[in-house]
């Protein structure tokens, strides 16, 4: 399961016409490749609406994240899943995906995208995507950012989800980090006391 939350991290019920409820939550995964490399992966939950609404299912999210100071965003192209189990390093790259997909990526045709294709330079990564599989309720990666730094600097994240029981409307999140966490937020989050923002 996900190692923590962060304490910046965005959770906020939205509730549509009393339909169902949709969240999404930044959590960090830590250095799990070396000393200078951070990893989070944006996570979206979604839990039964009240009748007749019942089980909902993501469809699509829009999202542009911005590195400032020396901080660049690891990007293998193409992504390798297969590969994944003797490259550690494939595992922790960055990469959109989708709930009833992940570890797959686009790199391999299972994401699509539209109506461009996404940006993935050094220091930002953004673009629109979709999938059409109904997954339902749960807890789903739809998108990985892995930061490499040596001194430092921020991540500005602007992210929009959508979900079936929101009549495919947008409701929007926005994080903003410092790479690397600060000491004191890094034991709040492992204290579990998460804070919201909105924007």
């Amino acid at each position: 399961m996900f190692k923590k939350l962060l304490a910046t991290t965005a959770v906020l019920a939205l509730v549509v016409s009393a339909r169902a409820t949709i969240t999404a939550s930044l959590v960090d995964l830590g250095s799990p490749l070396y000393e200078g490399n951070v990893v989070y992966d944006i996570v979206v939950s979604l839990t039964d609406g009240p009748d007749p609404w019942g089980s909902d299912d993501w469809i699509a999210a829009s999202m542009t994240a911005t590195l400032t100071g020396d901080c660049t965003f690891i990007n293998i192209d193409p992504c390798n899943p297969p590969e994944w189990p003797i490259l550690p390093i494939y595992i922790y790259d960055s990469f959109f995906t989708s709930p009833a997909l992940f570890p797959n990526t686009y790199d391999y045709g299972f994401v699509s995208y539209g109506p461009d294709p996404p940006v993935e330079e050094d220091q930002l990564r953004s673009g629109e995507w979709y999938d059409t599989i109904d997954t339902g309720n749960g807890d789903f990666v739809i998108n990985r950012l892995s930061v490499l730094y040596v001194d430092g600097g921020t991540m500005h994240i602007d992210l929009a989800v959508a979900a079936v029981n929101t009549g495919g409307e947008f409701f929007p999140y926005t994080w903003e980090i410092t790479i690397p966490e600060p000491a004191g937020l890094a034991l709040l989050a492992l204290a579990g006391l998460v804070l919201t923002h909105r924007r």
